[in-house]
């Protein structure tokens, strides 16, 4: 329940940095209505090993959005090799358990757990579980989710 608590608090802390402002959807893909986001489609992508990324809210569907948001599920066994970003990415486990290893220090998320990745810093993770690990991320400032998208479309299938 506390992580739960803290993970609202930093999606509340993070949002209070974007200005919303209402406009029409011809105006922007997205609705914005008294602060409340009904964003275009969801992005899916899934790739060979399954790994399902769901890109659900990103600078190009809400154009004051001072973070993104995407659901990453990896199925069990699955490594994420070790990679960077240009933005800070916080991971919420929502299921499952996931080592998250940031430069040589290794650690492993439960259900209800947070881990950190800090920009620029290698990260790797890897499905621990007889289950698949959903997770929830935040990645900030922007820019993250139209990397991985460029990426993922051309080697993962919609």
């Amino acid at each position: 329940m506390k992580k739960t608590i803290l993970l609202v608090g930093l999606i509340v802390c993070l949002s209070s940095h974007a200005h919303v402002t209402e406009k029409t959807n011809a105006q922007h893909d997205a609705s914005v209505y008294s602060g409340v986001i009904a964003p275009k489609p969801i992005t899916q992508y899934k790739n060979n090993e399954n790994i399902v990324f769901k890109i659900l809210l990103e600078k190009r569907n809400y154009e004051a959005a001072s973070f993104e948001l995407a659901e990453i599920t990896i199925p069990p066994g699955i490594n994420v090799p070790g990679h960077t970003h240009n933005s800070d990415e916080y991971i919420y486990v929502l299921s499952g358990e996931l080592e998250h290893k940031i430069g040589n220090k290794s650690v492993i998320l439960k259900a209800g757990d947070i881990g950190i990745a800090p920009k620029h810093i290698k990260v790797s993770h890897r499905a621990i579980s007889d289950t698949e690990v959903k997770t929830l991320v935040i990645w900030t400032p922007t820019g993250e989710a139209e990397y991985w998208q460029k990426i993922l479309s051309t080697s993962m299938k919609k």
